[in-house]
């Protein structure tokens, strides 16, 4: 199973009032997709799908676990649900929202505010273009991690 990515939901998809419009990312422990609430506001669904425990064929909604990775499908569920919990708890600049948490389909899903933008990495990559250098100065790393390390300080 970990070799193959799970299929990730159809566009279109309602899960917990949230209908999917497409996928945003896939990893090692899910996949996060852009979904629209019911008044038509966009948000981010992560779902708990660990590519080294579950599959999905495609046009799937429920993931298939093999009987001898059951329990450790489940207790990486009941941390994702408990992450979910922790992290809707908290509210500041540095760190997304999560806007709310639910189980279906046999699996967790978490929904956050999208936020359009670049990652650290497309940054630096970006920055050493523009500027021709590979090196950045200390006040602009000072600077960026410093906001990175006061979301972190929360969480």
């Amino acid at each position: 199973m970990s070799k193959v990515k799970p299929a990730p939901l159809p566009p279109d998809t309602v899960i917990g009032g949230y209908r999917v419009v497409r996928k945003v990312s896939a990893g090692g422990f899910g996949v996060v997709y852009l979904a629209v609430d019911n008044e038509g506001q966009q948000v981010a669904v992560k779902e708990y799908l660990p590519s080294s425990l579950a599959s999905r064929s495609p046009g799937e909604l429920l993931p298939q676990v093999q009987p001898e990775k059951l329990s450790l499908y489940r207790l990486g569920l009941k941390s994702f649900f408990e992450e979910g919990r922790s992290l809707a708890q908290i509210s500041h600049a540095s760190v997304v929202s999560v806007l709310n948490f639910f189980r279906e389909n046999e699996t967790v899903y978490m929904v956050m505010n999208y936020l359009e933008g670049a990652t650290l990495q497309d940054f630096i990559i970006t920055a050493r273009e523009l500027k021709k250098q590979k090196v950045f100065r200390e006040s602009t790393i000072r600077s960026l991690f410093d906001e990175i390390l006061r979301g972190l300080r929360i969480v």
